[in-house]
């Protein structure tokens, strides 16, 4: 998944930007930011979507459980399997080896299954908030799903890749410091076809994100660097 995260930053993620810049020629130094948004947006959806299965899937540690949760239960719920994918507490009722070998093959399921998924769901959930989130303070963007289908459905596709492994591979792009082991400079004047630029400012704080780093969660190690615009770009 990690070659695969850098060949699509290559590839798929530029594309959509020539596609962007293509249908909104004035808008080029924030279409690539944009591009960047979309995916952080499919990646939360992918998240939110496997939290919700794996929710359901604790119910097979005691299946008489799952009518007396309560709503604040079911969001802890949510939250220990988003942090601990597809882990199996030891401390389980009958049947627990059973449930373990069911679970398991769900996971095994959903990451065979990656690449045949329909995400059309996602898909439209995407453009959703993408259209909510851009409505208000960028006018000159209409973005109709006659665009958005162009690079919409394959950002989603990788969205989903990356949240089905065991556990979740992650993405960050919320980090604001700059960090040379974690983030690649990408300078407007200076950009090769992947957007990556060796060129260092003096100035450490990021202004944003151009395309996500790509996180191992068991150890944090850095699998691939994020692309990202330093304040004074």
């Amino acid at each position: 998944m990690s070659e695969r995260y850098y060949q699509f930053t290559d590839g798929a993620r530029m594309d959509a930007v020539e596609t962007l810049n293509k249908y909104f020629p004035r808008n080029k130094l924030t279409n690539d930011r944009l591009i960047c948004e979309t995916f952080e947006i499919a990646f939360e959806v992918a998240t939110v979507a496997m939290s919700n299965i794996q929710e359901h899937l604790q119910i097979l540690k005691n299946p008489t459980s799952g009518r007396a949760l309560q709503p604040t239960q079911r969001a802890e719920t949510r939250k220990e399997a988003t942090e601990d994918q597809f882990k199996y507490s030891t401390k389980t009722s009958f049947g627990d080896e059973q449930a373990r070998k069911i679970m398991e093959s769900v996971s095994a399921y959903l990451r065979q299954t990656s690449d045949m998924v329909d995400t059309t769901p996602m898909e439209e959930d995407v453009l959703t908030e993408l259209q909510k989130r851009r409505i208000y303070h960028e006018q000159h963007y209409q973005i109709d799903k006659n665009i958005s289908e162009k690079f919409i459905p394959v950002f989603c596709k990788m969205a989903w890749q990356l949240a089905v492994q065991a556990p979740s591979l992650q993405i960050e792009y919320k980090q604001m410091a700059f960090s040379p082991d974690m983030h690649d400079v990408a300078e407007p004047t200076k950009k090769n076809k992947s957007g990556r630029s060796t060129c260092m400012s003096s100035t450490p704080k990021i202004k944003h994100y151009l395309w996500p780093a790509l996180i191992d969660p068991q150890n944090g190690t850095v699998l691939r660097k994020g692309i990202v615009r330093l304040a004074n770009s």
